[in-house]
């Protein structure tokens, strides 16, 4: 899969452009400020209908204006295929070949998508958070019925949580219970099914860019215990809502479901959030990465594009070329520098310059 063509018109600092680009690694340099991480976050915009980088959509219109839209054609097994997404007073809009898709559930994910930058350092040091996030983006693109599912048990999360705030009878929280439940061990059941194939990957990748240093574990942490099937996963899931309920009630809110799950990670059998160095967390981080895209490229049957925003500034030359090594399985890369790394030849180059393309392809 590659965009050979995107389009923004009023994302962040591009007023409208069109970049065009083969397949392959495309090298896009300039300064600082100039607007690469920003063409990045557009393709990531219009894949799964987020940034990378703010969880506010408002941020992403150009300053002064009311609306942006982003467009891409892109060549892949399933041949060429126009997407678009708009941003304005309407909300998102979203399309594929000019057909208007009516939920932007429905077309999150269509476009694939795996992007790595430098907040990715989270990843292995910051909270638990992140990295329920990082499955939930993962998985999302995986399965439509993990989607729809994460998206019901946000919901009845939200509503169970406001009638804990009011106190609510026993009475009239029970159907939120059972929805919690179900839609709780569907969740747990998927994370805890991919979470082996998760662990090796992600252990490959680390001793691929790191050989030097390459014991490095992932677990599942389930809030939940995850043994069985879903059957077996929602009793436990009953009998810890029960054992937690006077807890629940004097603080208000629900203390225990999918949304508390964590991912453990280990480096040489140390915690890597308390011990690891920084070069360890980061190569820990990307390896995250490299592992979503080489599981994501295996389930779909075609690569997802592939992000890099500002790695080379982060890694050492030998990591930078065994980086190179690692993602050759993409059919595009998007790869940002303020100059040209050392030892990775690319394909095209693009150059940036305050929001304008002065070369691409």
């Amino acid at each position: 899969m590659f965009a050979s063509q995107i389009h923004l018109k009023n994302f962040r600092n591009y007023r409208e452009t069109t970049v065009t680009a083969p397949p392959g690694l495309i090298l896009v340099v300039g300064p600082n400020g100039a607007g690469k991480t920003n063409l990045l976050e557009a393709v990531h915009f219009l894949a799964l209908g987020r940034s990378f980088r703010t969880n506010r959509d408002r941020d992403l219109v150009r300053l002064g204006e009311d609306a942006l839209s982003v467009r891409a054609t892109v060549q892949s097994a399933c041949g060429e295929q126009l997407f678009a997404l708009d941003y304005g007073a309407a909300g998102k809009v979203a399309a594929v070949n000019d057909e208007t898709i009516p939920r932007l559930i429905d077309y999150v994910g269509t476009l694939a998508v795996v992007a790595f930058g430098p907040d990715d350092l989270a990843l292995a040091k910051g909270e638990p958070a992140v990295r329920r996030r990082f499955l939930d983006v993962w998985l999302g693109q995986e399965s439509r019925e993990y989607l729809y599912t994460l998206q019901r048990y946000y919901a009845v999360l939200r509503s169970r949580n406001a009638l804990l705030a009011r106190a609510a009878p026993r009475a009239e929280m029970e159907p939120y219970d059972h929805e919690l439940v179900a839609a709780g061990a569907t969740l747990t059941f998927f994370r805890a099914g991919a979470a082996s194939g998760l662990a090796a990957a992600a252990a490959a990748a680390y001793g691929e860019l790191a050989p030097e240093d390459e014991d490095f574990v992932v677990e599942y942490d389930p809030a939940v215990p995850c043994d069985g099937d879903e059957e077996e996963i929602g009793r436990a899931f009953e009998r810890k809502l029960e054992e937690g309920r006077g807890a629940e009630e004097r603080r208000r809110q629900t203390l225990v479901g999918p949304h508390r799950d964590d991912l453990r990670l280990a480096v040489k059998g140390c915690d890597a959030r308390r011990f690891a160095s920084e070069g360890q967390q980061r190569t820990a981080a990307l390896s995250l990465r490299v592992a979503q895209f080489r599981l994501l490229k295996k389930t779909r049957g075609d690569p997802p594009l592939l992000l890099l925003d500002d790695v080379a500034s982060e890694l050492d030359a030998g990591r930078q070329r065994r980086l190179a090594d690692v993602v050759a399985g993409a059919e595009q890369i998007f790869f940002t520098a303020t100059t040209p790394p050392a030892g990775i030849e690319p394909d095209a180059k693009i150059r940036i310059s305050e929001g304008q393309i002065e070369a691409s392809g």
